[in-house]
Order: structure tokens, then sequence, then C-alpha cells
């Protein structure tokens, strides 16, 4: 039982920067950054922060507290207008499943590489979409510590 949260930069495009652990607390938190560009295209840095709290019964938290997005999420492209479907980091897993990885392994490294190498063309949209619906989740650009 406890709580795992931590912050993780993106790039948009293949090459993700890489994740290290910062803080690993005996209070059951774990909070995660992330290096620098390691792609072979310029990319501006985005810094997603997650939580995870597990009280015996239940999981809550996800991206800073406000959803997992483990589904499918349905967005208006700005530039066409039509409806568009992009995923987060956390699509198709499950609580528990991050919870897990962060708890044992102290950071969520394989969730964001994967997310990044399989949908990395979604990266981009994904933090657009939390700047829109959630600005505390994200922040962009220059990315320190």
């Amino acid at each position: 039982m406890g709580e795992v949260s931590g912050g993780t930069t993106v790039y948009s495009y293949n090459a993700e920067g890489g994740i290290s652990l910062m803080n690993n607390t005996d209070t059951g938190t774990v909070s995660g950054g992330s290096g620098g560009d390691s792609g072979g295209d310029y990319g501006i840095p985005a810094r997603i922060r997650w939580t995870i709290t597990y009280d015996g019964a239940n999981y809550t938290g996800g991206i800073s507290g406000v959803s997992f997005y483990s589904e499918p999420i349905t967005i208006r492209n700005i530039v066409t207008g039509e409806a568009e479907t992009i995923f987060g980091p956390f699509y198709n897993k499950t609580p528990a499943e991050l919870y897990q990885e962060a708890s044992s392994v102290g950071n969520l490294d394989s969730v964001f590489k994967e997310w990044n190498a399989t949908y990395s063309e979604y990266v981009t949209s994904f933090v657009k979409y939390l700047e829109e619906v959630a600005p505390q989740c994200v922040s962009s650009g220059s990315v320190i510590g």
C-alpha cells in the first residue's frame, strides 16, 4: 500500500529521452524525472506527471491524479476539424499493472518507452490535449530537473 508518483519527459519523435529515478522515500512515494534529448530529431520536451495510490482495495490517481487515460481518447483535430483518436502513455494498462511496475522498478521507464515506440505519432497530440484539459499535469518547453 502506498503512493507512487513521477514525472516523465517525452518528445514527439521515436527516440525518447532517458527517464531516471529522482526520489524514492520510505513512505511509499516514488517520484521520477527524465534526462535530455537522445533522439536524432529535435523535439520540444514536455514533462508528464503521474501519481498512483493504492489503499489496499482501490487504485486512484493517474496522470497527476486526473485520469489513467487507459482508453482511447477522441479529440478534435485543430487542422482538419475532424474527430481523431489518440492514445496516452497508460493506454491499455491497468492501474494495478502501473502501480506494480512503479513500485518494483522505481519508475515507469518501460511504459513510457513502449508508448513512445508504439504511438509516437500521438505524443504531441496527447501533450496538447493535457494542456487543455489538465494543465497541472504537464509542462512543455524547457523541462528542468
